[in-house]
């Protein structure tokens, strides 16, 4: 198991208190030499109402020196509880990098 990158996200800008907050996130590699499968989502939540996500995969068959690159991404959707109302931080990594921070407003 390793991290896989978070190429980009689409979440909603508010939601309600007890409902999830969904997000449809793509991750994966545009060019890679491996079979690659999605396993889930590592969520962290860092402070109340903050989270830190990053994509986990599963690769198999690496082999650098005979195979052709091929592209292996996946949209897939993340559920985050709202347990209670105020401001939700959703921050996307791709392995250590930050690639997008989101804020939604559960009320």
């Amino acid at each position: 198991m390793d991290y896989i990158p978070i190429n980009s996200a689409t979440t909603p800008r508010t939601s309600i208190q007890g409902q999830a907050i969904h997000s449809r996130v793509n991750c994966g590699f545009y060019e890679h030499f491996a079979d690659i499968t999605f396993l889930n989502f590592e969520v962290n939540e860092s402070i109340p109402r903050q989270f830190e996500i990053r994509a986990r995969a599963f690769y198999d068959n690496i082999q650098y020196d005979i195979s052709l690159p091929v592209v292996s991404t996946f949209d897939t959707t993340l559920a985050i509880q709202t347990p209670s109302s105020g401001q939700y931080i959703l921050k996307f990594y791709s392995f250590d990098e930050l690639v997008q921070t989101d804020t939604v407003q559960v009320n």
